[in-house]
């Protein structure tokens, strides 16, 4: 669902006019501007491609999943060091959180505010969904749905959730069914 929130997001600054889906990625995150691209002539990555997941970044589940607590700092260093690509830019369709979280990135320099608190305060609060939050914590225990991850010998181990970071906008959204059909 949260996916679906980045993009609504990334659509509310284009209809704003602050940014265009057609920017290069480079405006936004500078660490793009000096970063390898899989061929010489592969054009600049842009907005539309993480949108549409066709970055050219590889596939990144189950790994994207646990990225949720990461912090800006390791996403920067991620950046620093370069990205991986299995295609160029707009070739091939490959599910990618991290394109996700590089969106969840350019919400927070196109708007000015944190991705988190923009989602609350520009689509969360105008549509009251008032039960829809990124962060666990302010779900009441009794409304929490607890996950569980398999053990080795066939028993199921209570999964905590983890914090809310870099990768929020990837998949940190909690809510409820009636928030979700609103």
């Amino acid at each position: 669902m949260t996916k679906s929130f980045t993009k609504l997001a990334i659509l509310k600054l284009r209809d704003e006019g602050k940014l265009s889906l057609d920017d290069p990625i480079s405006k936004w995150l500078p660490e793009f501007a000096h970063m390898p691209l899989p061929t010489r002539d592969t054009a600049p990555l842009r907005i539309r491609q993480l949108l549409s997941h066709s970055a050219g970044l590889p596939e990144d589940n189950p790994w994207g999943d646990q990225q949720l607590a990461a912090s800006d700092e390791d996403m920067t260093r991620w950046l620093q060091q370069g990205l991986p690509f299995s295609t160029p830019p707009g070739t091939r369709y490959e599910y990618s959180n991290f394109a996700f979280a590089l969106m969840g990135r350019i919400v927070t320099r196109a708007s000015g505010m944190p991705y988190e608190r923009y989602v609350r305060s520009e689509i969360l609060a105008p549509l009251h969904l008032d039960a829809s939050t990124l962060r666990f914590e302010e779900v009441p225990r009794a409304r929490r749905a607890i996950g569980y991850r398999l053990q080795p010998d066939g028993t199921y181990r209570e999964e905590p959730p983890l914090p809310q970071g870099a990768f929020g906008s990837a998949g940190g959204l909690l809510t409820n069914a009636h928030d979700l059909g609103r």
